[in-house]
C-alpha cells in the first residue's frame, strides 16, 4: 500500500490517492480477497471515493471491498488505484459537522495497529485474505498528511497623530495547523468609508512592502511549514474629512458609515469605517479559498462657536452670550481639551463671566479651560453656554481705566487669526485639542458688536 498524493482542489477539498499492489511471486496461481479501510483523522470527511485498476468501484468511509476470490496467475501483479475526495475541518464552528475533536494528528504523531484503532492524518489500511478462510493473512498501511491553512485578520488600533491624520494598524495571521507543508498567495484590500483618504501605508512581518488604496499583494507562492504561523503587521496613515469644503478632495459623500452600520461581502462592495479585507489562495489556482475582514472606527470631533446676543443690563454693562458645540460625528469615542479666549476690543472690560452645559465654571480675560480629557461618545454632542458681563468705555476720561485706545473696532472692521492677535468688538475664540498632544487641532471664532450711544 502506497500513499501517492494529496492535491488541493480549490474548493476546500483535496484529492487523495493511493496505490495498492498485489503480487504473486510464487510458482502457482492463487486467489485472494482484498479490502481497503481509510483510517483517517476524525476531522477528515470523505465526500466521495472510487477505485480503478484490476477492478473498479466506489469507496466510502469504513471497509471497502476491492476484490473477492480474485484469481492471480503465478508471476502476475494486480494494481488498484484508490482516490478519495476529502475535507479537513478544524474550525469547530456551526458548519463543522465531522464530529472530530478539531485537533489534527499527523502521520508522525499517529499510530495504529488495525483499522479499528483511532485514525490519524490520511492513514489507510489494505488487508488481504489469501486462503479464503475469512481471516486477514497480511496487511499494509501508509499515511499522508494534509495542510490546513487558516487566515485571521484583526483590527488593532486607530491612533490620532496630532496633525489631523490617524495611524491605523491591523494584524493578519496565516497558520498551517495541518500536518503537511503548503503555500499561499495573500492580498489585503482596504474597504474604507469613502471619506477616508489613505495618505501612506506599509506592512512588515513575514514579508514587507508598501500599502495603498486598492488590492495589495502581501505574499505570492509563500511556503508555510506544517505547524508554522506567519504574521503580517499592516499600517495605514489616513485622514477622515466630512467637511465638504473646498479642501475636501476625497470624493466622499461626507456621511461617515460606522462599523456597526456598514456591511460588505467582498472588497468590491461599498466601503465603510476602516473595514479591511484579507484574501488567501492556498492552492495556486487564482481563486480565493478563504477571506477575513475586520473593522475599526474613527472619531470625528468638530467644533462650532456661535455668538448669541449682547443685551444691555441698564447699568452701563452688557450680558454677552455664546454657544460652543463639540460634536463627534465619527464612529468611535474620543476625547478633547477645550479652551475659550475672549479676543475683545481693548476698550471692552470683562467684569464677570461663567459657563454652563457639559461642564461649568468661571470665565475671565485670557484663556479659559472649559474641558480637559473630556470623553465624547460616537454620535454625541456637547454644548457649552458662555456668559460675560462687560463694559464698553470710549470716554478717555479719568474714570476710563480699561487701557484701550478709545476707538471701537467693529466685527466688520476687525480681523484676527488667533487669540494673540489684537482684539476687536466681541470677537471670541474656541480652540480644541482632540489627541491630547497639547496642540490646537481645530478652532472657531465668532463675533458680536456693542452699541456705544453718546450725548
Amino acid at each position: 500500500k502506497e500513499f501517492v498524493a494529496a492535491v488541493a482542489n480549490g474548493d476546500g477539498t483535496f484529492t487523495v490517492t493511493y496505490t495498492v499492489t498485489v503480487e504473486n511471486n510464487g510458482g502457482a496461481a492463487g486467489e485472494y480477497d482484498l479490502t481497503d479501510t481509510p483510517n483517517f483523522d476524525d476531522d477528515v470527511t470523505i465526500n466521495d471515493g472510487s477505485f480503478t485498476g484490476q477492478n473498479s468501484g466506489d469507496l466510502a468511509a469504513g471497509t471497502n471491498i476491492l476484490a473477492t476470490d480474485e484469481p492471480i496467475a503465478a508471476g502476475a501483479t494486480h494494481t488498484y488505484n484508490l482516490t478519495f475526495i476529502v475535507t479537513l475541518d478544524l474550525s469547530g464552528d456551526a458548519d463543522d459537522q465531522d464530529g472530530g475533536d478539531n485537533e489534527y494528528v499527523s502521520c508522525a504523531d499517529g499510530g495504529s495497529e488495525s483499522p479499528s484503532d483511532p485514525g490519524f492524518a490520511l492513514n489507510n489500511f489494505a488487508e488481504i485474505d489469501t486462503d479464503g478462510d475469512g481471516d486477514v493473512d497480511d496487511s499494509d498501511q501508509d499515511c499522508g498528511d494534509l495542510p490546513n491553512i487558516e487566515l485571521d485578520k484583526e483590527f488593532v488600533a486607530a491612533v490620532a497623530n496630532g496633525d489631523g491624520t490617524f495611524t491605523v494598524t491591523y494584524t493578519v495571521t496565516v497558520e498551517n495547523n495541518g500536518g503537511a507543508a503548503g503555500e499561499y498567495d495573500l492580498t489585503d484590500t482596504p474597504n474604507f468609508d469613502d471619506d477616508v483618504t489613505i495618505n501612506d501605508g506599509s506592512f512588515t512581518g513575514q514579508n514587507s512592502g508598501d500599502l495603498a488604496a486598492g488590492t495589495n499583494i502581501l505574499a505570492t507562492d509563500e511556503p508555510i511549514a506544517a505547524g508554522a504561523t506567519h504574521t503580517y503587521n499592516l499600517t495605514f496613515i489616513v485622514t477622515l474629512d466630512l467637511s465638504g469644503d473646498a479642501d475636501d478632495q476625497d470624493g466622499g459623500d461626507n456621511e461617515y458609515v460606522s462599523c456597526a452600520d456598514g456591511g460588505s461581502e467582498s472588497p468590491s462592495d461599498p466601503g465603510f469605517a476602516l473595514n479591511n479585507f484579507v484574501e488567501i489562495d492556498t492552492d495556486g489556482d487564482g481563486d480565493i479559498d478563504d477571506s477575513d475582514q475586520d473593522c475599526g472606527d474613527l472619531p470625528n470631533i468638530e467644533l462650532d462657536k456661535e455668538f448669541v446676543a449682547a443685551v444691555a443690563n441698564g447699568d452701563g454693562t452688557f450680558t454677552v452670550t455664546y454657544t460652543v458645540t463639540v460634536e463627534n460625528n465619527g464612529g468611535a469615542a474620543g476625547e478633547y481639551d477645550l479652551t475659550d479666549t475672549p479676543n475683545f476690543d481693548d476698550d471692552v472690560t470683562i467684569n464677570d463671566g461663567s459657563f454652563t452645559g457639559q461642564n461649568s465654571g468661571d470665565l475671565a480675560a485670557g484663556t479659559n479651560v472649559l474641558a480637559t480629557d473630556e470623553a465624547i461618545a460616537a454620535g454625541a454632542t456637547h454644548t457649552y453656554n458662555l456668559t460675560f458681563i462687560v463694559t464698553l468705555d470710549l470716554s478717555g476720561d479719568a474714570a476710563d481705566q480699561d487701557g484701550g485706545d478709545n476707538e471701537y473696532v467693529s466685527c466688520a472692521d476687525g480681523s484676527s487669526e488667533n487669540p494673540s492677535d489684537p482684539g476687536f468688538a466681541l470677537n471670541n475664540f474656541a480652540e480644541i485639542d482632540t489627541d491630547g498632544d497639547g496642540d490646537v487641532d481645530d478652532s472657531d471664532q465668532d463675533c458680536g458688536d456693542l452699541p456705544n450711544i453718546e450725548l
